[in-house]
């Protein structure tokens, strides 16, 4: 109907529109959708793609609905023309009521060292042979540096105890009630992960858990350093690791 109709055809003809609807080629509805959703129209209406389309579809629909059960009759310019103004109507709604957005913890890219931010650094060791991690991290805040350790089984890989390492920080930090923060690990993969919020597979549960618990902090940086930097962590997790052999 709002395709193969002769009225409809004639309202397609005529709609100023950037590429015209090559109405043979339109074998059912969804086909027709999935076709006009990519046109603009043309000057000076200037709306943009799939727009003038959408509200064509949606006066095609009204003015067959009047003819049937009402019997009233519009022509296909008088449908274009309502369809065009309703078009306009509808953009220019769009600019004066946005749509609100939700503003996230801000995580920087290039983190900035800031004296009222307290440093976190992270580091894991992990084991093939018997699947365990040690977890270590620091707490640099206002001149006062505090070490803490963990340790955890069946970890399948060296990403996942740094990811867990990660993760362990940022649960020190929001307990001791720490509101902005800059967290240093020197595992690269899982800095750019989490700067770009990506996607990992093999970390997937841990890094969604990660980007929930950011939301608990006002500001939150994430920066990658040199192994060499990072060594006092590095020993830290080693020594936890250590101690889960000891009868």
């Amino acid at each position: 109907m709002i395709f193969t109709c002769e009225f409809s055809k004639e309202v397609w003809i005529l709609a100023p529109l950037a590429t015209p609807v090559t109405l043979d080629l339109i074998l059912n509805t969804t086909t027709g959708l999935d076709l006009i959703r990519r046109i603009p129209s043309l000057p000076p209406i200037g709306l943009g793609p799939g727009t003038l389309p959408a509200w064509i579809c949606w006066n095609l629909w009204i003015s067959i609905n009047q003819l049937t059960f009402q019997s009233r009759t519009f022509s296909p310019m008088e449908t274009l023309s309502k369809a065009i103004k309703e078009a306009r109507y509808w953009s220019l709604a769009q600019l004066l009521h946005p749509k609100p957005q939700t503003r996230n913890p801000s995580i920087s890219q290039d983190p900035i060292n800031d004296p009222s931010q307290a440093c976190m650094y992270t580091d894991a060791a992990w084991t093939p042979l018997s699947k365990r991690a040690g977890l270590g991290w620091i707490i640099d805040d206002s001149g006062s540096t505090t070490t803490y350790s963990a340790t955890s089984p069946f970890v399948a890989s060296p990403l996942i105890a740094e990811t867990l390492a990660l993760r362990a920080t940022m649960i020190s930090g929001n307990t001791r009630g720490i509101t902005a923060l800059c967290i240093y690990s020197n595992s690269l993969t899982l800095i750019k992960l989490v700067k770009k919020k990506g996607r990992n597979l093999e970390i997937a549960r841990i890094l969604n858990d990660i980007y929930l618990r950011c939301h608990k902090f006002i500001a939150i940086q994430f920066k990658h350093i040199p192994r060499t930097d990072n060594n006092i962590a590095d020993s830290i997790a080693k020594q936890a690791l250590g101690l889960m052999y000891e009868p």
